[in-house]
């Protein structure tokens, strides 16, 4: 029995899959920056309103927030590889990927020296190089998902 839909590629579908997790990280991102901006500052861990801004700001760029980013370039990254099309540049969806990636990872540097400088001042090293350690994979997973998407990555 035909009901007149087509079907849709397994190409189509992981577009899919990286529009939604590329739009849900940059929401997140988004939503989070202005919150950062909005929201009254009380007496925060930072010694001043603008440092706890800040530290509020990359708060989101973590592991997980990394992982999502990942399976979205690693999502259209295959989807390219099925359409034949993985050397082309980077069209509107390419471009949202890497631009969310490049945030999460740019964001997770900014809130490892934050936290590490101004949240933990005066913390433990163990406390110190747990918050080094989660940010460098956060960045390092940003950066691998910006790869995978660029047109001479892999």
């Amino acid at each position: 029995m035909d009901d007149g839909r087509t079907p849709v590629s397994l190409g189509e579908r992981l577009d899919v899959v990286a529009l939604v997790t590329s739009s849900a990280a940059a929401v997140v991102l988004a939503g989070n920056l202005v919150a950062a901006l909005v929201t009254p500052i009380g007496l925060g861990a930072a010694p001043s309103p603008v440092r706890e801004r800040i530290i509020l700001a990359a708060a989101p760029a973590n592991v997980g927030l990394g992982v999502l980013v990942v399976l979205g370039a690693a999502a259209l990254t295959v989807g390219r590889w099925l359409s034949g099309d993985h050397r082309a540049h980077p069209d509107a969806l390419g471009r949202l990927v890497v631009l969310t990636s490049a945030a999460v990872a740019l964001l997770a540097v900014v809130g490892m020296f934050a936290e590490v400088l101004w949240l933990f001042e005066g913390a433990s090293w163990g406390q110190r190089m747990a918050s080094i350690a989660n940010h460098t994979a956060a960045a390092t997973l940003g950066a691998l998902a910006c790869w995978l998407v660029a047109p001479n990555g892999p």
